[in-house]
């Protein structure tokens, strides 16, 4: 085309109704020609953000003024796939350019499944899938990877420790029970992190304890999976039911429960005493549902992870489990 003016940009769009018959899942709308960007994908909305000085920031909000749909734009490269300038800003550690870029149209449920961002010990089961735009991973995985962040951009800002960019997202509308490829949500990304104060702040404004990934763990078993040891005892504290509470709390145990409905009471120095009972759902052997044993018990998982590569699961031998293995035995073996 020998003049621009000639180009009629309402002939390039689709209607309404040809969008309909693609489905939501075969498309993607984008906004910067394929053909023109960089060697990954990337915009010059991206090189904004990468090289995040405040002049590339003033240039960013001159481009989404003039092409706001520019904001949604990803890298297109597998090794990338999925990365948007919201995700970068949270990287970037800049929660006035994450609402800038929300303010924008941002997408909060935007997820970044590249290559780079998937577990180490997945990346050679990547592969593609004619019925979703993310990748299939075999589920086994232990969950390590350099940049590994949970995809959702709440995700991202949880394991990173952004919370002024996490509760910004979530007063948008953020949900931050979404999961990803591996079925982690928010929760379970801060298991594997061992963030324990970003933990209880996405608990306390809604992340919920009992969803289960892929591998049918909650934040609580996966924590036992992992010898997560601090975060597996804190989140039983979070679950426990105190039934009462004498005087100070400043807590030393004793042994063992005398009603086998409580499983643990401690009592603090200067005779402060707290009396509470344990959920058994996530921790005894026995499914609650089927009556059978249950191979992702937190009990279980940290009696069969113990080895000489993983020692530290012998750390975790305390507390409850003990409680709870005394428990068993009197009721059920001691007397046969």
């Amino acid at each position: 085309m020998e003049d621009p003016n000639d180009y009629d940009i309402e002939k390039d769009i689709p209607t309404i109704e040809e969008l309909e018959k693609l489905g939501e899942v075969q498309y993607r709308e984008v906004c910067w020609d394929l053909k023109e960007r960089g060697t990954v994908g990337e915009t010059a909305l991206h090189l904004c953000l990468l090289n995040a000085t405040s002049i590339h920031a003033d240039l960013a909000k001159r481009l989404l003024h003039f092409y706001p749909k520019l904001v949604n734009d990803i890298y297109m490269i597998d090794e990338y796939y999925g990365e948007s300038v919201l995700h970068m800003a949270i990287v970037n550690e800049d929660p006035a350019m994450v609402k800038v870029l929300m303010d924008s149209g941002a997408d909060l449920n935007e997820r970044c499944f590249g290559n780079f961002m998937s577990t180490e010990d997945q990346k050679a089961s990547r592969s593609d899938s004619l019925d979703h735009e993310w990748v299939n991973l075999c589920p086994d995985t232990n969950y390590e990877g350099y940049v590994y962040w949970g995809e959702y951009p709440l995700s991202f800002a949880a394991c990173l420790g952004q919370e002024e960019s996490y509760r910004l997202m979530l007063a948008r509308g953020a949900d931050p029970n979404n999961q990803d490829t591996n079925g982690n949500t928010v929760l379970h990304m801060l298991v594997i992190y061992e963030k324990i104060s970003t933990f209880d702040m996405a608990y306390e404004i809604g992340a919920e304890l009992n969803i289960r990934n892929v591998q049918n763990l909650t934040p609580l078993t996966l924590a036992a999976k992992l010898a997560r040891i601090q975060m597996f005892f804190h989140i039983l504290k979070i679950e426990r039911e105190i039934y009462w509470q004498i005087g100070k709390t400043n807590y030393n145990r004793l042994h063992g429960p005398q009603h086998p409905s409580i499983l643990s009471y401690t009592i603090a120095r200067y005779s402060s005493i707290t009396c509470a009972a344990y959920p058994l759902t996530q921790i005894d052997t026995i499914d609650n549902d089927t009556g059978q044993i249950s191979r992702n018990s937190a009990l279980n998982l940290v009696v069969f992870g113990v080895s000489i590569e993983s020692p530290e699961h012998l750390e975790m031998m305390d507390g409850v489990l003990v409680d709870l293995l005394n428990a068993k035995w009197n009721a059920f073996v001691k007397f046969r």
